[in-house]
């Protein structure tokens, strides 16, 4: 009986063995897949038969991802591959069986695999599986052929790229470099089948590596080259400047040239040679093919140049120095047509404008007397100058010259030469108007009347109807309504003082101030005659009290009130020469320094509603420089022409 139990126990003994055995059992190079799960004192055993199901593969050209059909069961899954064109073994990776897809990296392009996929209990053990014939095949992507006949033909700026397609190949990479050590590649992506590709806009001057990568369909990149390997092209520079040409004019130098293909720009040059110079540049766009350069110093030599440049700012091919055009702007051109119109003691003169000037000298000499040139520099912009306070009855000799901006003397007549003018015989009388105010010394602006504009045009009336009169001269001691005198609003005091210096360059012998009154109380209205004093000069004031007395009778026939004659002292203390008290106002104590009889025409009140239509319209301001001039006739027993 006990041999019998011994018997039974070592049949039992190997019945477990054998399970053991097939559960680990191998195939070639892989495990088997037990068939089912069986239990033998407490052991379990896989003994499921099934494979692992539906097994596919997504290729890459270094990679393959598997996929699979989940089994039931399973604790984990054992991916395996094995590439069959090289002497190469099974590899095998262990993955989570919640999950049914592994992609493996690292194979080699262009290359044929073994793949398979078993199913792992919790032990460890294997369920079925495939024979190596019997597992799927599957084939890494193959990348596209190099690139073939890769050549660069170059333009001024750029380089046409071509190539031979490659089957296959459905677009291409179309790179370049500047080999001056400062670049990286750059790239442009084309369409198969085109072949070629032109970059623009390149550095002239400089040396480039070409490549062209064919690519396929599934974004696998082609064969390449190395640096080294890829061709090399040369962009030149561009080309020298041709037809460099310069034309004097005046102050001016006008350059022209023939186009350069592939310029951006170009810079234009000048250099004077004639002294100590450095070259002068001014860069414009390649859409002109001249330029002119003003204000240049004239009587002198320069050198002129052009320089091409591409769209990157490289410099093209360039004249030395001495290769260099030159051309001469001449000395400006003499004045011509000087003649000189004589009023009075003044010769106005006037000349035709000189090309590429920038100002003008006037000159003047009596040559009446021993005399030496007197000058007057004024801009360029007007071609007529008027020269006051001159001797009567005196012969002048006239000239005018041109000078450029940098100060250079034109062209000059000799003394001889100069135009010769007389100024008229002394008239009987000179009177000087001086219109009150000024547009920077204004008075109170009241009921819209500006006293200085107003006064002005009254000014313009009273000369032009008084020089119909003989024996009289008539001048304003300004050009307009702004201040020669000062630059300041705080200037009045100079302004004051140059209206009588004007009046005594002029020899008056009469000054006229001419005004119209603002006044604090708004009912008072009419004239004002304003006089010098019996200080000092008592004789002056008997001739300023006679003369506004005959124009305040004029002013009357207008309808105006008339209030009378003020003679004023000062205040502060001022005396004149004699110690006596000098006179209030600025223009009436400067004349009778001077030597001028003088008065002060306050015509109405602006300030006054009443008196506002004398001041208002040009016809009403008419009518009061017309009284002012009969007035005066009057006082001086004037002719009329």
């Amino acid at each position: 009986m006990r041999k019998i139990t011994r018997i039974l126990a070592v049949l039992m003994s190997l019945m477990v063995a054998i399970a053991i055995i097939s559960a680990f059992a191998v195939k070639t190079q892989a495990d088997d897949n037990p068939d089912e799960t069986i239990t033998f004192n407490g052991i379990s055993v896989p003994a499921y038969e099934t494979f692992v199901e539906e097994i596919t593969a997504d290729m890459g050209t270094t990679s393959v991802l598997i996929k699979w059909s989940a089994v039931d069961g399973a604790y984990k899954y054992r991916v395996y591959y094995k590439c069959t064109d090289t002497s190469d073994k099974w590899h095998g990776i262990d993955v989570d069986a919640s999950v049914t897809s592994y992609e493996i990296t690292g194979l080699m392009r262009g290359h044929t695999y073994k793949i398979d996929v078993a199913a792992l209990d919790s032990s460890g053990s294997k369920g079925m599986d495939r024979t190596t014939e019997e597992c799927p095949e599957v084939e890494t992507l193959k990348q596209p052929a190099l690139v073939e006949s890769i050549t660069g033909t170059t333009a001024p700026s750029s380089i046409t790229v071509n190539w031979t397609e490659v089957t296959g190949a459905v677009k291409y990479r179309v790179y370049y470099k500047c080999t001056d050590g400062t670049d990286s590649w750059h790239c442009v992506i084309v369409n198969a089948p085109v072949s070629s590709y032109t970059f623009s806009g390149l550095k002239t001057g400089k040396n480039y590596k070409i490549d062209v990568i064919a690519y396929d369909s599934d974004g696998i990149r082609g064969a390449d080259r190395t640096t080294a390997q890829c061709p090399e092209v040369s962009i030149p520079k561009l080309a020298l400047v041709g037809n460099i040409n310069g034309e004097a004019n005046g102050d001016s130098i006008k350059i022209t040239w023939s186009a350069v293909e592939g310029a951006a720009k170009y810079r234009v040059y000048y250099k004077c040679i004639s002294v100590s110079d450095t070259w002068h540049c001014k860069e414009i766009s390649a859409s002109s093919t001249e330029y002119t350069f003003a204000g240049l110093k004239t009587n002198a030599s320069y050198k002129i140049d052009v320089v091409a440049f591409d769209s990157t700012g490289e410099r093209g091919l360039d004249l030395t120095t001495a290769q260099c055009p030159e051309v001469t702007i001449p000395k400006l051109a003499l004045a011509g047509n000087i003649n000189g119109e004589t009023k009075g003691n003044s010769i106005t003169v006037t000349w035709s404008a000189v090309k590429g000037a920038a100002k003008y000298r006037v000159y003047y000499k009596c040559i009446s007397t021993s005399d030496t040139w007197h000058c007057k520099e004024i801009s360029a912009s007007s071609t007529e100058y008027t020269f006051t306070g001159l001797e009567y009855g005196a012969d002048y000799k006239i000239d005018v010259v041109a000078f450029d901006s940098t100060g250079e003397r034109g062209m000059d007549l000799t003394t001889a030469q100069c135009p010769e003018v007389s100024t008229e015989e002394r008239p009987d009388y000179i009177i000087v108007l001086d219109p009150g105010h000024d547009e920077l010394h204004q008075n109170s602006v009241v009921n819209g009347i500006k006293e200085y504009d107003v006064m002005w045009k009254v000014a313009q009336y009273l000369k032009s109807e008084l020089e119909n009169y003989y024996n009289v001269a008539v001048y304003i001691n300004r050009d307009d309504i702004g201040c020669p005198w000062s630059t300041s609003i705080y200037g009045s005091a100079e302004c004051l003082l140059g209206r009588v210096d004007a009046a005594a360059e002029l020899d008056a012998d009469y000054l006229i101030s001419l005004h119209a009154d603002c006044c604090s109380s708004t009912s008072v209205n009419g004239a004002l005659m304003l006089c010098q004093t019996k200080s000092y000069r008592k004789d002056l004031n008997q001739i300023s009290v006679d003369l506004a007395t005959s124009i305040a009778t004029e002013l009357q026939k207008l309808g105006l009130n008339y209030r009378g004659i003020w003679e004023t002292d000062i205040d502060d203390g001022r005396t004149y020469p004699d110690g006596s008290v000098a006179d209030y106002y600025s223009i009436l104590r400067n004349s009778k320094l001077a030597g001028i009889p003088a008065i002060i025409v306050e015509h109405c009140c602006y300030s006054n509603k009443g008196d506002l239509k004398y001041l208002s319209t040009d016809e009403a301001l008419k009518q009061l420089g017309v009284a002012d001039a009969t007035g005066i006739a009057n006082y001086l027993g004037l002719e009329h022409r």
